[in-house]
């Protein structure tokens, strides 16, 4: 009776542990070929005995035409592995390894990555294949790069080449102007000598620009009086400032103005960047504050319009390269000052900082960070 009971629960658990053995094989067969990336498993001998339909459907083949063929004959129509078979490491090291590789026969650039399979003994007994294909990502860095190269290209001749002859209309400007007695004729004059110092001025951000994104820039620190730092800064604007008429009000904050202090080489650069763009985005006849004190021994500077402000949403996007915020195209400007503010200010071991004041208007504050002198 035993016997034949334990004989039936037997009979009966079989067929029922068969059907969930065929259900689990069709649910790893879903799953394997759900699979986005082309997955085959391979033997050690580089034979492909399991292959899914993403890797049927890049190569063009049904699975059955794939598996039990060599995968350098099926991949590469090769006799052998390619010298760039991240599956050769695999076999030998026990390890994952990866590759990307241009597929001439596919004219396809591939990611692959093989990872091994090991036998209870721990030795590798074959090796899982996954292959993606990249090629729009290739091809989308490759065009980056190109795009890259020409603009460091135009960069390099707008920040250099055009110099010269920008320089030798300044010269004629200057001459020209010297010689003029009548108003109107002084008036086009005084245009045509804003029109070049405004060609100059793009120029000169170009070329910093280049430097700082080429990575071909020094660290150059000078001692200088700070009543000196402050007055060139000031003197570079002050023509376009009386003509918004806008004061400029310098204040020392606790800070001597004849002290001799540590700035890097560029400092004019974002001091008038700053006051530049201040005066451009304010009103006219708003006065600007630029504040100079310290904070735990650095020095910290602050400029201060009476404008719109800025909206909160766009505090890191001003900071982009060719930024120019909606409203802003009929100013004159390429989109590159502030870049260039927070490019030096943070290379020099420093940090900017925007906000908005109440009524209205925004303020740009930066640090230099001090040594002994």
């Amino acid at each position: 009776m035993t016997t034949e009971n334990g004989n039936n629960r037997s009979d009966e658990t079989c067929p029922k542990r068969v059907k969930e053995l065929e259900e689990e094989i069709e649910r790893w067969k879903t799953v394997f070929n759900s699979i986005p990336d082309g997955v085959t498993i391979h033997s050690k001998d580089f034979t492909i005995e399991r292959a899914n339909e993403s890797v049927a459907r890049l190569l063009g083949l049904a699975p059955e035409e794939i598996i039990g063929k060599k995968c350098y004959l099926i991949f590469h129509h090769k006799d052998e592995p390619i010298p760039e078979c991240p599956a050769l490491l695999t076999i030998k090291e026990g390890v994952e390894n990866s590759v990307r590789v241009f597929e001439p026969t596919l004219g396809k650039y591939l990611s692959v990555l093989t990872s091994p399979i090991l036998g209870e003994d721990g030795e590798v007994v074959g090796y899982v294949h996954s292959v993606r294909d990249v090629t729009e990502i290739v091809e989308a860095e490759e065009k980056l790069k190109r795009e890259s190269e020409f603009r460091a290209v135009l960069l390099r001749i707008l920040g250099h080449d055009l110099r010269q002859p920008l320089q030798i209309i300044s010269g004629y400007a200057d001459m020209l102007c010297a010689t003029q007695r009548d108003e109107k004729s002084i008036k086009y004059c005084r245009n045509l000598k804003r029109g070049v110092k405004l060609a100059e001025d793009i120029l000169e951000s170009i070329r910093i620009y280049t430097r700082l994104s080429s990575g071909k820039i020094e660290k150059r620190y000078i001692p200088k009086p700070l009543r000196e730092i402050v007055s060139e800064a000031v003197e570079s604007v002050i023509e376009k400032a009386s003509d918004r008429g806008t004061e400029i009000i310098v204040q020392y904050d606790g800070v001597d103005e004849a002290a001799v202090v540590r700035v890097f080489e560029g400092i004019n650069n974002v001091l008038v960047n700053l006051l530049d763009n201040a005066i451009k985005y304010g009103p006219e006849g708003q006065k600007i504050k630029l504040t100079i004190r310290r904070r735990d021994g650095d020095l910290v500077f602050s400029v201060e319009d009476q404008g719109p402000g800025i909206p909160e949403e766009e505090f890191q996007r001003i900071f982009e390269d060719f930024t120019r915020l909606k409203g802003e195209i009929e100013i004159p400007g390429i989109g590159l000052g502030l870049t260039i503010v927070k490019g030096l200010v943070e290379f020099y071991g420093g940090e900017v900082v925007v906000e908005n004041v109440k009524p209205h208007g925004a303020r740009f504050t930066f640090t230099i960070p001090q040594e002994d002198i």
